[in-house]
């Protein structure tokens, strides 16, 4: 008996007071400590609401690690999920032309810059194809077809009385079929002085340059005069 361990001295009886330890403590307070009143009582509430406190805080901690396994769980399975997905299929509307082997970046980058300042945005599809909408003053340009291989490329140029602005209207015309096709720039300037000579005439032009089919048209109307170059 004399080799037997006090019970709080042995592991179970650690345990114990670990668990019953707030208890425990207001109890020796109470019973032993020999404090006045106001003194217990204070460190009575204190462990009391120490003692709540911990609990509440560990309830809080497990139910907010519970919510966190639930999402991640959610997007496990969803990225699971998202492989067998079916694959879009192409729209009947889709364009399947050979194109003009011409890449949209190639022009917009020239175009942006000075002396043509076009500013480009996506405009309305056409024909089921991406339309890529260039505009400069009264100038607009026409990208149609995929990025990498354009069906059709087009300017529209407006004609006045201020010759200063047909200027400016001639030379971006002439700098777009530069870009395309450089043996096209003199046929297109010729038709372009036509259009400025007989402005009550409307006509129309088409050559073609190393296989692409190069069209020039002039319109009259009671508000504006325009020219147009289609390239397809």
């Amino acid at each position: 008996m004399k080799n037997e361990k006090i019970w709080y001295k042995t592991w179970w009886g650690i345990l114990v007071i670990l668990a019953l330890w707030p208890f425990l403590v207001i109890w020796w307070v109470w019973t032993k400590s020999g404090w006045g009143n106001n003194l217990k009582v204070g460190i009575s509430v204190s462990l009391v609401v120490l003692f709540v406190g911990a609990g509440l805080f560990s309830l809080l901690s497990g139910e907010q690690a519970t919510r966190q396994t639930i999402i991640s769980d959610d997007n496990i399975q969803t990225t699971q999920i998202m492989p067998s997905s079916p694959s879009p299929t192409p729209t009947p509307t889709q364009n399947t032309t050979q194109g003009t082997d011409i890449a949209r970046d190639n022009i917009v980058k020239e175009l942006e810059e000075s002396p043509f300042g076009f500013v480009f945005d996506f405009g309305q599809p056409v024909n089921g194809e991406e339309n890529y909408v260039g505009k400069s003053g009264g100038n607009v340009v026409q990208l149609i077809g995929p990025a990498s291989n354009l069906t059709m490329l087009q300017i529209v140029a407006l004609l006045t009385d201020e010759e200063a602005e047909n200027l400016l209207s001639l030379g971006r015309v002439t700098g777009f079929a530069n870009l395309i096709d450089e043996a096209s720039v003199d046929w297109v300037s010729d038709n372009f002085e036509k259009a400025a000579q007989n402005r009550a005439r409307d006509f129309t032009e088409t050559e073609i340059f190393n296989g692409k089919v190069f069209t020039f048209s002039y319109l009259h109307k009671d508000m504006f005069d325009s020219v147009t170059l289609k390239v397809e």
